[in-house]
């Protein structure tokens, strides 16, 4: 995949990507998020905090995803890349099948395509401020826009801590890992649109991701 780190372009030829779930690093309130999804039919995780393996190829830097059905949602998360002991920061939206979900998390998180951000940041310019970082993502509905979430980095586990939890057999030298998002306002819903960002606020700058959500099932389901 081809990546803007620092205004030049850098190709990484991803080996594995890695999705965290259940980062907070209040263990508290992780363990009564769990105890809400169970009550929505959906099963705890095996582990705190979990992680689902899914395809590189499922990455995309398209500006649209196709979905099949109406249970899908996206949500914002800083990506790490790690490019052959290089670190890096980016943007990523989880968007997940939400009817899946309740089956078996982890086949919902190969459903639907990943979009991510062209431009990442070297690890090392933002992570004396991590906790600062700033996340927020916008969700539209037949046109109108309304804020989906917001919040600090500062609510799931920092990156290198992250980094050394994942359970890989054999760790590659080029992958991604998602880390975990933060609440949504007003409930997990569909949208046609999602625009998510990162925002360095000590920098002034973000990092940004835009996709439409379009939804081809041409059959009755009735």
């Amino acid at each position: 995949m081809k990546f803007e780190i620092e205004g030049r372009a850098r190709e990484i030829s991803l080996e594995a990507a890695v999705i965290a779930g259940y980062t907070g690093r209040d263990r508290k309130a992780v363990d009564a998020h769990i105890d809400e999804l169970a009550e929505q039919g959906i099963a705890p995780p095996a582990t705190v905090p979990a992680f689902f393996s899914i395809s590189p190829d499922t990455l995309t830097f398209a500006e649209h995803i196709e979905v099949l059905h109406m249970e899908t949602s996206g949500e914002v998360e800083i990506l790490i890349v790690v490019d052959n002991g290089e670190t890096f920061v980016g943007i990523a939206s989880d968007h997940t099948d939400r009817r899946t979900e309740r089956l078996d998390i982890g086949v919902s998180k190969q459903l639907c395509r990943k979009p991510i951000g062209h431009e990442l940041w070297p690890l090392e310019t933002v992570q004396d401020r991590w906790d600062e970082l700033h996340l927020a993502s916008d969700i539209s509905i037949s046109g109108v826009r309304s804020r989906y979430q917001e919040g600090l980095a500062a609510t799931n586990i920092s990156p290198m801590e992250l980094l050394e939890m994942v359970p890989f057999e054999v760790r590659p030298k080029r992958y991604v890992l998602f880390t975990g998002t933060i609440p949504v306002m007003g409930g997990i819903r569909h949208a046609d649109r999602f625009d998510g960002s990162v925002t360095d606020l000590a920098q002034g700058r973000s990092l940004r991701l835009s996709y439409e959500v379009l939804v081809q099932n041409w059959l009755d389901e009735g």
